[in-house]
């Protein structure tokens, strides 16, 4: 999976239901603190049963674990991108980009 859209068309989640599997897979990533790939596979199995029972308790089917893993890949690695910008590195590009885009 390379994108958002083409996460959200694999999970098969529309509106409602993709912004709350948006949101259950970031509450999760309190619980990584390295890269998703680096994680032990225990703590990435433990992490997609939670979203998945997140998802259940609002009756929203079981994701792919394909698209859960390409979600915290995704999570894991801004936050890294984003704590060495916070510490000088890197940041005079991600604000040209910010600035382009407004």
């Amino acid at each position: 999976m390379h994108s958002e859209i083409e996460a959200q068309a694999a999970s098969r989640y529309y509106g409602w239901q993709w912004q709350r599997f948006l949101l259950f897979t970031r509450q999760q990533t309190v619980h990584v603190s390295q890269q998703w790939m680096q994680a032990p596979d225990n703590m990435q199995n433990e992490i997609i049963e939670r979203v998945n029972a997140a998802l259940a308790y609002e009756k929203i089917p079981k994701v792919p674990d394909g698209v859960i893993h390409w979600r915290m890949e995704t999570l894991l690695n801004r936050r890294t991108r984003t704590s060495y910008n916070e510490s000088g590195y890197g940041r005079d590009q991600e604000e040209d980009q910010t600035t382009a885009s407004s």
